[in-house]
């Protein structure tokens, strides 16, 4: 240490150390300014008992923050300022540079950029910065920006932290021995004794305190401790135990909600109750021999169908990205807008949907429907849900970008990759045929690339937030890193992650739309359909194995040159302009031999006299048309009574054109015969 021995002296003197034990805190008022001159020079001198917390929180003006505590056996740095957040940590992923129960001695300069020329030494040993996001920021405690109240050794309202990220949202137990501020060996020591409010502090630092020892001999004897915590989705319970018995409570935790632990004929089983009347259990089995020593560390993150996720759906410092820059949209004349609203349980956001960036002029060639404002209003739970099962995504907005336009499911009106077969302008977007401009894929106009780590996209339906591709350690995600629902829970914090692979944003909602969340739960669309090995096609022949959602062939409902102005958009059913298709909806006609309309539409049967040799039946225009849709009833029966009329269209169309106007003619007259998705008879 750089300081003399004196001052050191007189600064502990001064100081006092203090044990913060958990859910404590010490906390200065803004006008204290306790952390003057901290960016010059910050050294103080800690132990700490369990996995991550944090250690020092200053809050400033509007969303300015700096924020520093362990996490994962690291020092960590986040803070923001002027909307700018940066996250640092001190030392490589694969050491531990802080040791639980170990005095530890930090002094870090050159803290006002908050970058590469920051200098950390722990105890003598100077450790290199590990910069996640590299951004132009400079730090004064003295500015009024940072004048804000102070906390030590926790925090006293998770709700009023502006953190970015998870992983200093959590109680430490910690002994704080001192802080100093200061520049060169002018430090001034934080009275840590003249607090302006605390709770769960004492005067006296001990070591931490090992684990609690339980023991019990008989069927009926129990211990019963008091502790005024819930369990959330962040609890850890590390235990170890012995018996014979192959059933019986070993553990419960609670209140309202309430963690139990016991044994079910010898497997362990962990059932976690979230304060609603459904229970969901997580068993894991185990070797069944009497009287086998069984230990194990269970985290009830296990229980991802467990009903409440302990955390917001949006924090404080997302929130504040919901916003659009100052670009007049060409094609409207007008700007994009988007706010936010926070409920008692609910976070709405309102948007007129137009896009703060440049935009091509629209209707154009591939694309012809005007952007139009919209009046978006989406609401989302502000503590989301995992369900017990996911759930197909809607057809139109599933979420919300921070620049206030829908983010969309990844299919066409045609359940086709939107990406391949729909066109997307330069920023990926397009409008709807209502007008609603629309992301299916990353829009880059929104997000200029320059973190190591991707910032938030948006938020789903259901209220969890939607990240970018790149995780905290700089780690370009794939499909393969996520779940069936193209998200992860990490740290106890379920996110979607959007990729440049398909689905791109979601496969399906993870957690639990509100029926008042403003997407059209009515219409929900799950994955197309993968046709099996051996399918053929209308003749029976060329077989060929599974085609994914990209591989299939665009359907293209419509010509526009045969349909008057008034019909070239007939039940929402997008047209495709090709000069080269003479005949619309010909490419499901092509797939059917004789196709009678029918509202409950059957497969019909050949009556047979002696002799006679069954031949195989045509499928119905439904039957073949079915088995192209998805398998989500509610949207398919209300897609077919769609198709169903613009099937009866054309074929009056065709007749007044003096065209062939039944399926089977018009089967003779295509230019192209698409496989259909049958298997041959």
């Amino acid at each position: 240490m750089k300081s003399n021995a004196l001052g050191i002296e007189k600064a502990i003197a001064v100081s006092c150390q203090r044990f913060v034990d958990k859910g404590g805190y010490l906390l200065w008022n803004a006008d204290r300014n306790i952390l003057d001159r901290a960016e010059d020079r910050l050294e103080f001198s800690f132990r700490y008992c369990n996995d991550r917390g944090l250690i020092i929180y200053q809050q400033g003006e509007g969303g300015s923050y700096f924020a520093l505590g362990v996490t994962e056996g690291r020092l960590y740095i986040e803070a923001s300022i002027e909307d700018r957040v940066v996250e640092i940590f001190i030392g490589e992923s694969t050491q531990d540079v802080v040791l639980k129960n170990q005095t530890h001695e930090v002094i870090i300069t050159g803290l006002r950029g908050l970058d590469s020329d920051m200098r950390v030494t722990i105890n003598g040993t100077e450790y290199p910065p590990q910069i996640l996001t590299v951004v132009s920021v400079e730090l004064s405690f003295s500015s009024p920006a940072m004048r804000g109240p102070t906390l030590v050794g926790g925090y006293k309202n998770i709700f009023d932290l502006r953190l970015n990220t998870q992983r200093l949202k959590a109680y430490p137990i910690a002994c704080i021995f001192y802080i100093r501020t200061g520049a060169g060996e002018d430090l001034e020591p934080v009275p840590l004794t003249s607090a302006d409010e605390t709770q769960g502090v004492l005067d006296t630092c001990t070591v931490c305190p090992q684990p609690s020892t339980i023991s019990m001999t008989t069927l009926t004897s129990y211990i019963e401790m008091q502790i005024d915590k819930q369990p959330t989705a962040s609890t850890v319970i590390n235990f170890r135990f012995r018996t014979k018995a192959l059933n019986g409570l070993l553990l419960y935790f609670g209140g309202p909600a309430y963690l139990a632990v016991y044994l079910r004929n010898g497997a362990l089983v962990l059932r976690l109750n979230t304060k609603t009347d459904s229970v969901r259990g997580q068993t894991l089995t185990f070797n069944e021999d009497r009287g086998l020593a069984k230990e194990n560390k269970m985290r009830s993150l296990l229980l991802l169908c467990a009903l409440t996720v302990g955390t917001l759906a949006l924090t404080p410092a997302e929130i504040r990205e919901f916003k659009v820059r100052d670009v007049v949209e060409h094609n409207t004349g007008l700007k994009g807008s988007v706010t936010v609203t926070e409920g008692t349980d609910t976070i709405t956001i309102v948007s007129n949907a137009i896009p703060d960036h440049a935009t091509p002029t629209y209707p154009r060639p591939g694309n012809y429907f005007p952007i139009v404002p919209q009046n978006l209003r989406i609401t989302v739970p502000k503590n989301p849900q995992v369900a017990n099962q996911t759930t197909c995504l809607n057809m139109g907005a599933v979420g919300v970008a921070i620049n206030g336009v829908p983010i969309y499911n990844p299919f066409s009106l045609e359940c086709r990759d939107a990406s391949v077969y729909e066109t997307l302008d330069q920023c990926d977007g397009h409008p709807s045929p209502q007008g609603e401009y629309h992301y299916h894929i990353h829009p880059d106009c929104v997000f200029d690339g320059t973190s190591t780590h991707s910032q938030i996209v948006g938020v789903a339906a259901d209220g969890f937030a939607i990240y970018g591709p790149v995780d905290e350690d700089g780690i370009v995600l794939t499909n393969a890193d996520l779940d069936e629902c193209h998200g992860r829970m990490k740290d106890g914090v379920y996110r979607y992650h959007v990729t440049n692979e398909y689905p791109y944003f979601m496969a399906c909602y993870k957690g639990v739309v509100r029926p008042d969340s403003g997407v059209d739960d009515g219409q929900f669309q799950c994955m197309c359909p993968i046709y099996p090995d051996g399918t053929s096609d209308i003749e029976n022949s060329d077989p060929y194995p599974y085609p994914t959602p990209q591989d299939l062939p665009p359907l293209n409902f419509f010509n526009d040159n045969d349909l008057p102005n008034d019909l070239q958009l007939l039940n929402g059913l997008q047209q495709m302009h090709d000069q080269h298709q003479h005949n619309g909806l010909q490419q499901l006609a092509t797939s059917v031999r004789s196709a009678p309309l029918q509202d409950n539409p059957t497969q019909q049967h050949q009556q047979l006299g002696e002799g006679d040799t069954a031949q195989p039946q045509p499928l119905t225009l439904y039957q073949i048309w079915q088995q192209h849709q998805p398998t989500c009833q509610e949207w398919q029966l209300q897609q077919w009574k769609n198709f169903e009329r613009a099937f009866q269209h054309w074929q009056q169309q065709q007749q007044s054109l003096h065209r062939p106007a039944t399926a089977q003619d018009a089967v003779k007259n295509t230019q192209f015969r698409p496989r259909a998705p049958f298997r041959s008879q």
